[in-house]
């Protein structure tokens, strides 16, 4: 998973200059997909493989659905 997450962060780390918003967005999805895998899946072989599936196939709605987020304001 960690080559996966490299490749994702570098991902959005290219079209986002606030390298601390692009790593924050990878890694949300990252979680997101993460708990979409869990929820399909009854150990770690299997799971391994469904994060996987669950990233290719996350969409804007699906993120925004169950991304679990709060935006602060920072001075």
């Amino acid at each position: 998973m960690g080559c996966a997450v490299s490749a994702l962060v570098a991902a959005c780390l290219a079209i986002e200059q606030d390298a601390f918003l692009g790593t924050a967005a990878a890694l949300l999805m990252v979680g997101v997909a993460g708990e979409i895998a869990a929820a399909k899946t009854d150990g770690p072989g299997s799971f391994a493989l469904a994060i996987l599936d669950a990233l290719y196939n996350l969409d804007e709605k699906t993120l925004l659905r169950c991304a679990k987020l709060d935006m602060l304001e920072v001075n």
